[in-house]
């Protein structure tokens, strides 16, 4: 029997379960937590509130990338440092921008050269004095 492409892309309702449950239940439990919220706090359900908190959820998303990246690289490590690193990505830009927008470009070269340079020591010590990849970011010249 002679199918056309498309045909084969049809899936069955127990299909998409199978395959797409973790996403489906996700996605149910944040529409569950925004009615919820929406019904127990006024304003919860405010568009400028989802958005806040759709930004503070990128960031978390953003540093759970850059675990994920640590931990895939191999080497049997976790790097504990990312959130110290990025608090004081976050405090050194302010310091350098004070509240001015034309400041942004060289406190984001700054943050960057300083983030390098902390790097190229932790993975040094790691690399070169073999101290533990958890140990080292737990201990290391960043929490100076």
């Amino acid at each position: 029997m002679n199918h056309s492409p498309l045909m084969s892309y049809r899936r069955s309702l127990g299909e998409y379960w199978r395959d797409f449950s973790k996403e489906i239940i996700s996605m149910l439990l944040a529409i569950v937590v925004i009615t919820v919220g929406a019904i127990v706090s006024k304003g919860s359900s405010d568009w400028t509130y989802l958005l806040l908190r759709i930004k503070v959820a990128s960031f978390v998303g953003i540093i759970g990338l850059i675990q994920a990246t640590v931990i895939l690289s191999g080497g049997g490590g976790i790097d504990v440092s990312v959130g110290t690193m990025a608090s004081m990505g976050l405090l050194f830009s302010a310091a350098i921008m004070q509240g001015r927008n034309e400041m942004l470009v060289p406190a984001i070269l700054a943050v960057a050269a300083a983030g390098l340079f902390l790097g190229l020591i932790i993975g040094y010590m790691i690399a070169r004095l073999r101290i533990h990849p958890l140990i080292q970011t737990l201990a290391g010249p960043h929490r100076l």
